[in-house]
């Protein structure tokens, strides 16, 4: 039994020598710590540590809160109130959805302190429901993305405060190619590496077609998104349930257009 110890460990210190000195190929450098993450994690686990706290403290280290939970809500909606157009209208490309009123937060993040404003209304709604909630499945965030033809401004100013790379989605393919690339679908100074986690950034989501097509596109270049972050949600569609049927979670900080 002894010499097999002996054999084990010599095998173990001789991988340990061979990563240090970047002699191991790079899958196997990375299987290796995996291996050793989990060890630690499971080592935390058995003296009672709670690591998915702990994750969830460290995923909004750095975001800005400037804004109380419990009266965020009330303040948002009376902000809103000051961008209403107050007129009959109709939404939607697809399937048009009448309206008694529309909220022109889009028109209004034209305007960079209301942007920015309300991107920090943001930051602070997520940073409070990643710590204080189990509502968000994955507090991790590798990049934000904002759909071209929802309010990218907004989407924008909140990348700036997390401190994350900017992806702007396009409606429609920016070029042909024989060669698949992200950049057909999505506007980026540097592509982020496959397996990147996304989290979705706009004023709402009314039908929830746009959304649904940064989803697909996400995932069709191998980046993984289970959030989509608004400052508030239309009830008059079901876009909720649509985004549920993909796997992804409607963050909205306030629900508007009751039925």
């Amino acid at each position: 039994m002894e010499p097999i110890i002996l054999i084990l460990l010599s095998i173990s210190t001789l991988i340990q020598i061979c990563d240090m000195c970047g002699f191991l190929p790079e899958w196997l450098r990375k299987k290796f710590r995996i291996n050793k993450s989990q060890d630690t994690l499971e080592v935390l686990k058995e003296f009672g540590i709670n690591i998915n706290m702990y994750k969830r403290k460290n995923a909004i280290v750095g975001i800005p809160r400037d804004y109380n939970k419990e009266s965020l809500e009330n303040d948002v909606e009376r902000k809103l109130e000051e961008l209403i157009i107050d007129k009959k209208v109709s939404v939607g490309k697809i399937r048009k959805t009448e309206l008694n009123y529309y909220i022109d937060l889009i028109g209004h993040s034209c305007n960079g302190e209301c942007a920015q404003a309300y991107a920090r209304i943001l930051t602070s709604y997520w940073a409070d429901m990643v710590e204080n909630t189990q509502k968000i499945k994955d507090p991790t965030i590798d990049f934000v993305v904002t759909p071209k033809g929802g309010s990218p401004i907004l989407g924008y100013e909140f990348a700036k405060l997390v401190n994350k790379p900017f992806v702007l989605h396009e409606e429609n393919a920016r070029f042909d190619s024989e060669e698949e690339d992200m950049r057909k679908w999505f506007d980026c100074a540097i592509i982020p590496p496959k397996g990147s986690k996304a989290l979705i950034v706009d004023d709402s989501t009314t039908g929830g077609r746009m959304v649904l097509s940064v989803i697909e596109h996400l995932r069709e270049y191998g980046f993984d998104v289970s959030e989509c972050l608004v400052v508030f949600e239309p009830q008059n569609k079901d876009a909720r349930k649509k985004l549920s049927d993909k796997e992804v979670n409607l963050i909205s900080i306030v629900q508007t257009h009751q039925r």
